[in-house]
């Protein structure tokens, strides 16, 4: 009965949002049971008597019971099936929240980087007209601003290409609102943390600690960013911000956004590269500091 009935029970998910099946489930041995009982003692003559009298009735019974496993079984496939079928689901959102997020990084850090491109232009042009002009005040006004950080060439945090940019991107972006920047960030060029994965998660990262700073607005605003290769097989990342709100969480255990309802979407997509990884996601906030620290782990050509 146990090998039956409530070992593969013990093998679904039995969480919350699954536990409604046993309320059915367990109809199928009841009904079968009742219909066994009603034919095994629902008349006077003596169940034994029936056993041992013909063929028929032991061969009607072991029917019925085999077809309250068959049926049992056949639930315990559907809801095996409906189960693969959720995850199945929830790894495709979740891959297109991890391609959404890249793009709308990747975009931001082109169009950043045309704009100061075109931005430097401008002012070389406004510069020569000052110059032909002999206007020496403009002249002068155009080369400081030829020399601001921001216009200059990209600097070098990291060797990883895709890195690189996006620490470039928030790292002007900090300077641009005042916010101090700390990076202590080495990545090889090769790495086995693919180049989308890297940007979804050091950019969602450091984009929430950016709007940490802005939203709360902390006496001394400041983003600190640490990460590299403890071993040839694991890669660690760690950015931390000034910050006195508490991480909200849903029943589901999803981190919630600070800036509209529901889940955070750019945890989630994080999550699920460090899932993906068999890494780990570690959130706290603790002293007016908010950290969060990722593992990820080199995975073989079977995922392991």
């Amino acid at each position: 009965m146990y090998l039956i009935l409530y070992r593969p029970l013990e093998e679904l998910d039995m969480q919350s949002e699954n536990r409604y099946m046993w309320n059915f489930l367990w109809l199928v041995p009841l009904t079968f049971t009742l219909i066994w009982m009603l034919m095994f003692y629902g008349n006077e003559t003596p169940a034994v008597e029936r056993m041992t009298s013909g063929f028929s009735y032991s061969l009607c019974k072991a029917l019925i019971d085999l077809g309250a496993i068959l049926i049992y079984e056949l639930i315990i496939l559907l809801v095996r099936r409906s189960n693969e079928n959720l995850d199945l689901m929830e790894k495709t959102l979740s891959q297109k929240i991890e391609l959404s997020h890249y793009k709308m990084l990747s975009e931001q850090i082109d169009t950043a980087r045309q704009a100061r491109h075109d931005l430097k232009l401008h002012l070389n042009v406004i510069r020569d007209f000052a110059v032909e002009a002999g206007d020496q005040k403009v002249t002068d006004y155009t080369n400081e601003l030829l020399y601001v950080p921001n216009l200059q060439n990209p600097m070098m945090i990291c060797e990883n290409p895709a890195a690189n940019s996006v620490l470039q991107y928030y790292l002007q972006e900090a300077a641009t609102h005042k916010i101090q920047t700390k990076a202590n960030f080495i990545m090889p060029a090769a790495s086995f943390v693919h180049s989308a994965d890297i940007v979804t998660v050091l950019g969602n990262l450091l984009k929430n600690s950016l709007e940490a700073c802005l939203r709360e607005k902390p006496v001394d605003p400041y983003i600190r960013i640490k990460g590299g290769p403890v071993s040839r097989t694991t890669f660690t990342l760690m950015v931390e911000n000034p910050s006195h709100m508490e991480p909200d969480s849903n029943n589901l255990g999803r981190f919630l956004s600070h800036n509209h309802e529901g889940p955070g979407l750019g945890l989630q997509a994080v999550q699920s590269i460090v899932d993906r990884y068999a890494g780990t996601l570690r959130i706290q906030q603790e002293d007016g500091i908010f950290r969060v620290s990722v593992i990820l782990y080199q995975q073989d050509e079977s995922g392991k």
